[in-house]
């Protein structure tokens, strides 16, 4: 159980990390991360809506119901942790998917929006090259993905 909280501490303070880090480098704005060559890219952009900025006029309701939410999945997961019902990607899986999530939750309160700064330069499509994202979108993401695989079942 030990190892699902570190994962959720550490997908949370990784999302804090970066963000505070992209906020002390402005001059980073319109930048491909050399590192990635030229794979990801930086634009900051504080995105008070839900994904893609949807309902972006009413912040408030934006992030009380994305409260409300992350509340109701965090006491459905510390519920489930104990019990043997979901499989080890799956409680993997929450742990990211809560640990960003509450990233996210911390930027609505602390100020209003969430902050997004990550694109991806070298999409395919206009559409993807579009979207910005954060770190703990990439954890939710990722968190999603484990406890889909983890409900795959296991073969006999």
């Amino acid at each position: 159980m030990r190892f699902y909280f570190l994962l959720f501490i550490g997908a949370f303070a990784a999302d804090m990390m970066t963000k505070t880090w992209i906020d002390q480098h402005p001059e980073l704005a319109e930048s491909e991360l050399a590192c990635t060559n030229g794979y990801i890219g930086v634009k900051p952009l504080d995105n008070s809506g839900f994904a893609g900025g949807k309902a972006s006029k009413e912040p408030v309701m934006v992030r009380n119901a994305a409260t409300a939410g992350f509340t109701f999945l965090m006491i459905k997961w510390l519920a489930e942790l104990r019990g043997k019902k979901e499989s080890a990607l799956g409680k993997a899986g929450w742990a990211l998917v809560l640990g960003g999530g509450l990233g996210n939750i911390v930027d609505r309160w602390a100020r209003g929006s969430v902050r997004d700064f990550l694109t991806l330069p070298k999409a395919k499509t206009q559409r993807m090259r579009d979207i910005v994202f954060n770190t703990a979108d990439v954890a939710i993401a990722l968190g999603i993905l484990l406890i889909g695989i983890g409900e795959i079942p296991r073969r006999k």
